[in-house]
């Protein structure tokens, strides 16, 4: 990466080098030639309205005055004779004192032979830019003129010999600062680019030792700019594995500790009823559906971590179909009954209505109602009650939930749904009843509400029986999230309350 941003930034170096040639060497030339001509035809130009009135043999110092604007000055008659000749405000011999030597004739042979001649002797003026090799030299400009009361031709060229020294000059200054710019940009470039790759290996080092296992690891970089944003969010990564990491091996004791205790019960009175009681019915039968019990219960653990990781890996589709929610909470709270009779624990349904008719799946509903039950007669003092309670909800609250719609904060410790549903399913877009599971007890505390909904997460405060994996509320959350509904869960006058609308 070093090398690729020096390398980046040395091409546009040199692109503003070459740009710098093209400009100073290719177009000096051109752009020079073009302003002189400018500045030699802005003074002609009064010159040139004068002569077209006047003979021009009635000043004898004009043609010396001209001479001095222009570099070499030539009056041509109309046959095509040179008459004068005047170089940088000096005369030349004339052909009339023996003719010009033979550097002069051959400039003037040129002259004729650029084919401009022809335009004078058409009375039109005419301005001309001297190339040679490619490189501009100089320019003419021809003119007729009245001389000694006939019709001649007024012909000035100027020779940019200046303009070649500078180009000269130019080049070799051009040549000594590319080399220097070169070096100093390659310098610079280099330290740029370590410079800046510099936090990009700090992180891809911290992110390294992140995939060891090595949650430890931080950028630790103070920058206020993307860089920075960046160290930050793998900052923040590293804290959720930590986290994570934690949750992981507190869910790796829990599952072991809640597996370890009906295998040892199952294989003890498995025992027994071999050894001891196998010939007495009564207690053959109670060991026999305590071994069956345990192993329900072991079930039941290893079905929510498979689901669980089903659901959120998306490879459990809802199976949607009408379903009355009503009968689904009868059947879970008659079964969790016998469950619940252990700890002399009521279990207590009341509804508005019976016909709670719904379109959601079935089989997921009742792992929500029986993760509710389960953590709601786990966090209940023995002989207490829990109560399930369903009522319609009121228009008020319909309002409210709607003019909240598309808000996915916190619902009293819970989650309002996404128009679409968490999934993508089609939600119940306008809930109808409100179902609570209440269990008393301390109020679990308010940094712990959001919390207990992920996944291994228990609430410490409680000093329930801590049956299960720990994951019983995050199945609850990810299948609501699926249907579309909201849920949550409120804390008041020593009831703890997990709701959910549908």
């Amino acid at each position: 990466m070093v090398f690729r941003l020096w390398a980046i930034m040395m091409v546009l170096v040199l692109f503003g080098i070459g740009f710098m040639w093209v400009v100073q060497i290719y177009l000096f030339e051109q752009n020079y030639a073009n302003a002189s001509l400018a500045e030699t035809r802005k003074q002609m130009s009064i010159v040139m309205e004068s002569l077209a009135s006047e003979d021009i043999s009635h000043d004898e110092h004009l043609l010396d005055y001209l001479s001095h604007i222009n570099s070499e000055l030539f009056l041509v008659s109309e046959d095509g004779d040179l008459l004068q000749m005047y170089s940088a405000g000096h005369p030349v011999k004339s052909r009339r004192e023996g003719g010009p030597d033979r550097e002069e004739q051959m400039i003037w042979d040129s002259i004729q032979q650029d084919g401009k001649y022809e335009q004078l002797q058409a009375g039109m003026p005419y301005e001309h830019v001297l190339r040679r090799d490619n490189h501009v030299f100089g320019y003419e400009m021809g003119f007729p003129v009245t001389y000694d009361g006939r019709t001649c031709y007024l012909i000035t060229r100027n020779q940019l010999q200046i303009t070649r020294t500078v180009i000269d000059l130019n080049r070799k200054q051009l040549i000594t600062m590319s080399v220097f710019l070169t070096a100093a940009a390659s310098l610079l470039a280099a330290l740029l680019s370590r410079q800046f790759t510099r936090p990009i290996y700090a992180i891809k080092a911290a992110v390294d030792r992140l995939t060891k296992n090595d949650f430890t690891a931080v950028p630790a970089l103070k920058r206020n700019d993307e860089l920075g944003q960046l160290s930050r969010s793998v900052e923040e990564l590293g804290g959720a594995l930590q986290k994570l990491e934690v949750l992981r091996k507190e869910v790796i004791a829990n599952v072991s500790h809640e597996l370890r205790s009906p295998l040892s019960l199952i294989a003890g009175y498995a025992e027994m009823v071999r050894d001891i009681t196998w010939n007495q019915e009564e207690q053959r039968n109670e060991d026999l559906n305590l071994i069956i019990r345990e192993s329900r219960r072991m079930s039941d653990m290893v079905s929510d971590i498979l689901d669980y990781s089903q659901l959120q890996a998306g490879y459990s589709q809802l199976r949607l179909a009408d379903y009355n929610l009503y009968d689904m909470l009868e059947s879970e709270t008659a079964w969790y009954r016998h469950m619940a009779e252990e700890h002399r624990i009521t279990l207590d349904l009341e509804s508005e209505e019976k016909d709670l008719v719904l379109r959601i799946d079935a089989s997921k509903m009742n792992q929500v109602i029986r993760n509710l039950l389960n953590n709601a007669i786990n966090h209940t003092a023995d002989g207490g009650t829990v109560y399930i309670r369903v009522r319609r909800r009121t228009p008020e609250e319909n309002a409210r939930d709607a003019g909240d719609a598309g808000n996915t904060g916190d619902v009293r410790h819970g989650k309002r749904p996404t128009e679409a549903g968490a999934s993508g399913s089609s939600p119940q877009t306008s809930p109808r009843w409100h179902v609570a599971f209440c269990n008393p007890g301390p109020p679990i505390p308010e940094e712990e509400r959001a919390l207990i909904w992920e996944r291994y997460q228990r609430s410490q405060h409680q000093s329930g029986r801590r049956l299960g994996t720990g994951i019983g509320l995050s199945i609850v959350r990810t299948i609501l999230d699926a249907h579309g509904m909201s849920y949550g869960v409120d804390c008041r006058d020593g009831w703890n309350v997990f709701w959910f609308d549908c």
